[in-house]
Protein backbone atom coordinates (compact mmCIF):
# COMPACT_ATOMS: atom_id res chain seq x y z
CA UNK A 1 0.00 0.00 0.00
CA UNK A 2 2.54 2.07 0.57
CA UNK A 3 4.31 1.56 -2.56
CA UNK A 4 1.63 2.48 -4.46
CA UNK A 5 0.99 5.96 -2.51
CA UNK A 6 4.37 6.45 -2.69
CA UNK A 7 4.16 6.16 -6.72
CA UNK A 8 0.60 8.12 -6.81
CA UNK A 9 3.03 11.20 -4.48
CA UNK A 10 5.70 11.00 -7.01
CA UNK A 11 3.04 11.27 -9.87
CA UNK A 12 1.52 14.15 -8.52
CA UNK A 13 4.46 16.44 -7.67
CA UNK A 14 5.81 15.39 -11.10
CA UNK A 15 2.44 16.54 -12.93
CA UNK A 16 2.92 20.05 -10.05
CA UNK A 17 5.96 20.55 -11.19
CA UNK A 18 5.24 20.57 -14.90
CA UNK A 19 2.33 22.86 -14.26
CA UNK A 20 4.22 25.10 -12.44
CA UNK A 21 6.97 25.24 -14.82
CA UNK A 22 4.13 25.97 -17.81
CA UNK A 23 2.65 28.49 -16.06
CA UNK A 24 5.72 30.49 -14.89
CA UNK A 25 6.51 30.35 -18.39
CA UNK A 26 3.04 31.76 -19.19
CA UNK A 27 4.12 34.36 -17.08
CA UNK A 28 7.13 35.00 -18.58
CA UNK A 29 5.57 35.30 -21.88
CA UNK A 30 2.67 37.61 -20.34
CA UNK A 31 4.96 40.49 -19.44
CA UNK A 32 7.41 40.17 -22.38
CA UNK A 33 3.95 40.79 -24.53
CA UNK A 34 3.16 43.65 -22.11
CA UNK A 35 6.78 45.13 -22.41
CA UNK A 36 6.31 44.98 -26.04
CA UNK A 37 3.07 46.26 -26.09
CA UNK A 38 4.13 49.50 -23.80
CA UNK A 39 6.86 50.13 -26.32
CA UNK A 40 4.66 50.01 -29.08
CA UNK A 41 7.03 47.05 -30.83
CA UNK A 42 5.48 45.27 -33.43
CA UNK A 43 6.39 42.29 -35.84
CA UNK A 44 8.18 42.19 -39.12
CA UNK A 45 6.69 40.18 -40.99
CA UNK A 46 9.96 40.15 -43.69
CA UNK A 47 11.90 38.63 -40.84
CA UNK A 48 13.33 35.13 -41.06
CA UNK A 49 11.93 33.84 -37.59
CA UNK A 50 8.36 34.80 -38.55
CA UNK A 51 8.81 32.73 -41.74
CA UNK A 52 9.97 29.64 -39.57
CA UNK A 53 7.30 30.18 -37.78
CA UNK A 54 4.42 29.69 -40.58
CA UNK A 55 6.38 26.79 -41.84
CA UNK A 56 6.16 25.26 -38.35
CA UNK A 57 2.29 26.00 -37.81
CA UNK A 58 2.08 24.75 -41.67
CA UNK A 59 4.02 21.18 -40.77
CA UNK A 60 2.69 20.86 -37.91
CA UNK A 61 -1.13 21.27 -39.22
CA UNK A 62 -0.39 18.72 -41.50
CA UNK A 63 0.84 16.59 -39.17
CA UNK A 64 -2.03 16.40 -37.04
CA UNK A 65 -4.75 16.20 -40.07
CA UNK A 66 -2.84 13.21 -40.91
CA UNK A 67 -2.87 11.35 -37.20
CA UNK A 68 -6.27 12.29 -36.65
CA UNK A 69 -6.73 10.55 -40.10
CA UNK A 70 -5.27 7.42 -39.15
CA UNK A 71 -1.89 7.54 -40.71
CA UNK A 72 0.48 5.19 -38.17
CA UNK A 73 4.19 7.09 -38.94
CA UNK A 74 2.13 10.52 -38.66
CA UNK A 75 0.82 9.69 -35.11
CA UNK A 76 3.95 7.92 -34.54
CA UNK A 77 5.94 11.14 -35.06
CA UNK A 78 3.41 13.43 -33.35
CA UNK A 79 3.90 11.33 -30.47
CA UNK A 80 7.60 11.33 -30.89
CA UNK A 81 7.72 15.41 -31.12
CA UNK A 82 5.41 15.92 -28.26
CA UNK A 83 7.63 13.79 -25.65
CA UNK A 84 10.62 15.83 -26.59
CA UNK A 85 8.62 18.78 -26.17
CA UNK A 86 7.67 17.67 -22.55
CA UNK A 87 11.14 16.58 -21.84
CA UNK A 88 12.51 20.07 -22.86
CA UNK A 89 9.95 21.94 -20.68
CA UNK A 90 10.60 19.42 -17.54
CA UNK A 91 14.20 20.41 -18.30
Amino acid sequence: MDVGNGNFLEIKNKFLARRFKLLEQALVIEEQLRRAAYLNLAQDPSHLAMSLNARFAESHQHLCKESLAGNKPANAVLHKVLNQLEELLSA
